[in-house]
């Protein structure tokens, strides 16, 4: 499982022209400017023109959810799945671009083994994310200070476990390029067999004729269609789905609904 989103307030700008990834005009490219603890950071937007009201104009602070991807040679991209503007202006000040400090998101495995460092641990989560038309691979550097929040010191996943993991964006390491995520909250083991078997279980024993019967749609509700942006999800088309690697072949588990019994 992989996950990789951004939400929070920034300052947005229209893009150059010259430094968009497409001419494709189904697509609108803005700047931002990611707050850091002590710096900043900018960021290329990517959003589907579909779901636009409106152009908006440059130095406006919006709030943004998205997916992103990092890389020391394209920077941080996002994958705008809403940009939404404040009713009235907000100035371009310290108090106002820290009012929502963008908070990341990333749903991956731990690589490598944990570092405990002046009783902060540190440990590396890769993930995949579809920014810009294409699975692109994410790598952070996630970091657990001592505080009120982990009275028992902070906690240590497991090498290669899955991790869930929110924070904020404290800074890019220089010798790798990797981005360093302050973590806020954790949750560990996330997926693990055991506890969906675990769930599993209770789930039955709660709702005994649920699974046995199936699913039994309400015909008389109507279910609205989703308003994300087109370009953030991937629409799986008719073709068939595979993530290749020069020895092997990984097919996705895609069914489509017109072949569903």
């Amino acid at each position: 499982m992989s996950v990789t989103q951004i939400w929070g307030t920034v300052l947005l700008s229209e893009a150059d022209k010259n430094t968009t990834e497409s001419n494709d005009a189904s697509y609108a490219y803005y700047k931002c400017v990611i707050p850091l603890t002590h710096s900043k950071i900018s960021a290329t937007v990517r959003l589907h023109t579909s779901s636009l009201a409106t152009v908006f104009t440059n130095d406006i602070m919006v709030l943004l959810y998205g997916h992103f991807t990092y890389s020391s040679c394209r920077g941080l991209l996002i994958e705008a799945l809403r940009l939404i503007s404040f009713p009235y202006p907000i100035a371009n000040e310290p108090v106002y671009l820290n009012l929502f400090i963008p908070r990341f998101t990333i749903i991956g495995y731990v690589i490598g083994h944990p570092s405990d460092k002046d009783h902060a641990v540190m440990f590396t989560v890769t993930s995949i994310s579809y920014v810009f038309g294409s699975y692109q691979s994410v790598t952070v550097i996630a970091v657990i200070v001592p505080g009120v929040h982990w009275p028992k010191g902070p906690p240590i996943p497991k090498p290669q476990s899955p991790v869930h993991i929110m924070g904020t964006l404290q800074r890019i390491e220089k010798a790798s390029g990797t981005p360093i995520i302050l973590v806020d909250d954790m949750t560990l083991e996330i997926g693990n067999v055991k506890i969906r078997n675990l769930s599993t279980q209770a789930f039955e024993s709660l709702n005994p004729m649920t699974l046995r019967d199936g699913i039994s749609p309400d015909s008389g509700y109507n279910y609205e269609p989703s308003s994300i942006a087109l370009g953030a999800v991937n629409d799986y088309g008719l073709q068939e789905y595979s993530v290749k690697n020069e020895n092997t072949q990984y097919n996705l588990n895609v069914q489509h609904s017109g072949n569903l019994d």
